[in-house]
Formats: C-alpha cells, sequence, structure tokens
C-alpha cells in the first residue's frame, strides 16, 4: 500500500501491483514513506468532521505500523545472515505515525531497563522474588499466571516451551492458552529450582504466591526503579518489546497470547528494543 499511493501520487495516476514489485528495495525510503502520508492527511482533511478524520489517520497508522514490521531489525538481521544484500532500512522505518489519535508504548530508556536488571540479578537464585522476576522478564506472564505457574507447564526440548493452560484453579485470560518459548538459559534456570514434588512454581499456599507477585514483586520493581503504574506488568512489555525487535510481531503476538495480531501491532510495531541488553 505504502509504495503503491506513494508511485501513483509521484506519476499522477494508478500503480499496478506488477508494478509494484518491481520497485527496487532501494525505493524503501522514509521521502518514500512520507510520500505515502501525504496523500493519507490530504484524504483525511476532506473529511467532513473530525472523528472521521481520527479514524482515517487510525486506518493510515495501522498501514504504516504493517510496512514498518516488514522491515524489522530481526528480517535485517537474517538477510545479512543469508548473505543478501539490501539497503539501510531504518530511514524507512524512523518515519513517525500520525499523532493524537491512538495510544502507544514507549520503552523506558536503556539505563533504567539496565539498572532493573542489574537488580534482578542481584536476587537470590530459586527465592519466590527471583522467580516472579524471571517469569515476567524473560517469558512475558501476567500477574496471575506467575502466581498459578506450575512446573507440570516446563516441557523440556530442543525448543523449551511453557504451556500456558486450564487448571482446577487457573483460566488463562479469555481462556486463551498459549506455549512460550522462553531462552534456553531461562528455562534451565528455572528448573534447576523445581524441589521435588513441588506442584507450583512458586514457592508457599496460593496466599504467600499472590503476595510474592502483587506485593512483594511490586515493592521490589518500585524501589528498582520502575515507574509504570503497573510495574510488573511493564515487564511482560519489555519482553514484548523485546520478541518484537529480534523475532517479529506475529511471534510476540503468540508468546504475549494477544487475540490478534494487531494488538501487538499497536504496541510494539514502532519500538527497536536497545541491541546492548
Amino acid at each position: 500500500k505504502v509504495v503503491r499511493e506513494a508511485t501513483s501520487r509521484q506519476r499522477g495516476g494508478e500503480v499496478t501491483d506488477d508494478e509494484v514489485r518491481q520497485k527496487k528495495s532501494t525505493f524503501l525510503t522514509s521521502s518514500t514513506f512520507n510520500e505515502f502520508k501525504r496523500g493519507r492527511a490530504e484524504r483525511a482533511e476532506e473529511l467532513e468532521n473530525k472523528r472521521a478524520r481520527a479514524s482515517a489517520c487510525r486506518s493510515a497508522n495501522k498501514d504504516i505500523a504493517q510496512a514498518k514490521a516488514a522491515l524489522a531489525p530481526g528480517l535485517q538481521k537474517l538477510l545479512s545472515e543469508r548473505e543478501l544484500r539490501f539497503p539501510d532500512f531504518e530511514s524507512w522505518r524512523s518515519v513517525t505515525k500520525f499523532t493524537g489519535v491512538e495510544f502507544k508504548y514507549r520503552l523506558p530508556p536503556a539505563e533504567n531497563i539496565r539498572r532493573v536488571m542489574e537488580a534482578i540479578r542481584g536476587l537470590e537464585p530459586g527465592s519466590n522474588l527471583w522467580k516472579v522476576s524471571m517469569l515476567a522478564t524473560y517469558l512475558g506472564m501476567r500477574s496471575g499466571e506467575i502466581a498459578y505457574a506450575r512446573w507440570s507447564w516446563f516441557v523440556p526440548g530442543a525448543t523449551p516451551t511453557v504451556a500456558v493452560q486450564q487448571e482446577d484453579d487457573f483460566s488463562p485470560k479469555r481462556d486463551h492458552e498459549r506455549d512460550i518459548e522462553p531462552p534456553g538459559w531461562a528455562f534451565e534456570a528455572l528448573m534447576r529450582h523445581k524441589g521435588n514434588g513441588e506442584v507450583y512454581v512458586l514457592s508457599g499456599d496460593e496466599a504467600a504466591r499472590l503476595r510474592a507477585v502483587n506485593d512483594h514483586g511490586i515493592q521490589f520493581l518500585r524501589a528498582s526503579g520502575v515507574k509504570a503504574q503497573k510495574p510488573m506488568h511493564e515487564l511482560r512489555k519489555w519482553f514484548g518489546s523485546w520478541v518484537a525487535t529480534t523475532r517479529g510481531l506475529t511471534v510476540a503476538q503468540r508468546l504475549l497470547g494477544h487475540d490478534s495480531y494487531s494488538t501487538a501491532e499497536d504496541h510494539y510495531s514502532d519500538i527497536n528494543f536497545p541491541a546492548e541488553l
């Protein structure tokens, strides 16, 4: 859509699919993107009321998000590993959306994230607080999932997975079960602290597990510098940002358990998780 509409504006006429496909990758620049935006802005201005104009801008933002996600850093890395030559797509990904028409998540500064990660590394391995932090940060689990996570969910293998699923005392959000693929080292680190006969990943009864997440976990994160209104959910967003940057939005949607691709797209399409983290 972006290439077709930008080319159509430059040419002053319709453009076929074949003409779009024949465009060189060097055409994927911020200039092309901004030409597309100018066209959409002009169309929005022709609409009669503010609500219709905002709706048109939101529609354009979805197209912008998809076009930027198509050239995510993870894909660029894959192309490089396969020794395929391509131009620098950063100017393409630097184009901003129309503002004031939707919510967009923004990562905190890298130094803030690093400070929290260092605090987590300083926790006693195997403690409930350490487990809570690991499950939120490296598996992107929700608070309720962490409190009721079971060792039976952990499935080792070439690609280890953690299956968030229905239990007698737990239901996933909207009954949406999913398989999480955590980093291998994080999976192994957690498994090293599985005790004989233990059912739940966190130690203690239900009340103790809930306190570990909703009281102790939140207190720890606030003391470590997490300023978000929902500190535990902020770690989940960091996980989502990392997955979206390195593996793409489709994988982020699946691992996070979002109902639709558009949810992941709306939140993470503009984010480049810091490579040094």
